[in-house]
């Protein structure tokens, strides 16, 4: 009798420790959305980290990324990639066929490797060669711009 009281205890915590291991996760409803500003076309969520993309031109993204530092202060990270951002979460199959310009990662997704975990840690991921253009862009002065990738004169 003790060895299966001590299975099903076992099975038990085997089943709920793997649900975090695969993730919790969905689609941001509208309401979160719309509390992301008007720029906020889709957003996700995967247990404690959440994405949220935007678009778009410099001048709303110069503004978007101000407030954001005023609130964070030196935790914000900004990535720069080249080419054209994507609004997609892991799960799509299927391009959504809606662009990006930044989006916005909170949580523990927004360390990059090997960094310590800081839950206060907000990273904008900013693409070049959408609406923003490299030429027009004012990062924030206490960002840290991880990387900022080499662009055409002509774009």
């Amino acid at each position: 009798m003790n060895r299966i009281a001590i299975f099903a205890a076992a099975l038990l915590l085997a089943t709920r420790g793997s649900q975090q291991a695969f993730g919790l996760g969905g689609e941001h409803p509208r309401q979160s959305l719309e509390s992301q500003g008007a720029s906020c076309v889709h957003g996700y969520f995967i247990n404690e980290s959440d994405v949220f993309y935007h678009t778009g031109d410099a001048g709303d993204f110069n503004k978007f990324a101000a407030e954001l530092v005023k609130r964070h202060g030196r935790k914000v990270q900004i990535v720069v990639h080249a080419g054209v951002g994507q609004a997609k979460s892991p799960w799509d199959k299927t391009n959504r066929g809606t662009p990006a310009d930044w989006s916005v990662t909170t949580g523990p997704a927004a360390r990059r490797f090997g960094e310590r975990l800081d839950s206060r840690l907000v990273r904008i991921d900013l693409w070049l060669h959408g609406r923003v253009k490299q030429a027009d862009v004012k990062f924030p002065a206490d960002a840290e711009v991880v990387s900022i990738t080499a662009c055409r004169a002509d774009d």
